[in-house]
């Protein structure tokens, strides 16, 4: 009778389970090789409120001095929207603005972006006034 663990089945199984192995590595690793946004730590909205002026700020960088860089930034109190700055370049983009803001409330600084054309996630930045 012969051992299973001897010759083509055991080895099929071997080769097959490391083969799913690295074809779900691979999935879970590429789309963060692909987008900028993940991998540049810089590229968050600031928001710093002191008083009643609201600081709001971006450095975007690209993966590439190339790029096409387009970024916007909503200042927001609820679902009302109290400033919006954009800004585009190639290879990065700087915005530093500020306003206004009312003492005891909370804001949202939401930015968008795109990146040779392609939309990036919104990432957002939050604080209380």
């Amino acid at each position: 009778m012969p051992n299973p663990q001897e010759g083509g089945v055991f080895m099929r199984k071997r080769v097959f389970s490391a083969l799913a192995a690295a074809l779900l590595l691979l999935v879970i690793i590429a789309p963060v090789q692909a987008s900028p946004i993940l991998r540049a730590p810089g590229n968050r909205p600031r928001l710093k409120i002191s008083g009643t002026t609201a600081t709001c700020s971006v450095v975007y960088k690209g993966y590439r001095d190339s790029d096409s860089i387009s970024v916007t930034l909503k200042l927001k109190q609820g679902r009302t929207v109290i400033a919006t700055w954009s800004d585009s370049d190639t290879g990065s983009v700087v915005i530093s603005e500020s306003c206004t803001v009312q003492k005891g409330k909370s804001y949202e600084l939401v930015m968008s972006a795109t990146v040779n054309g392609v939309k990036q996630p919104d990432v957002s930045a939050t604080a209380r006034s």
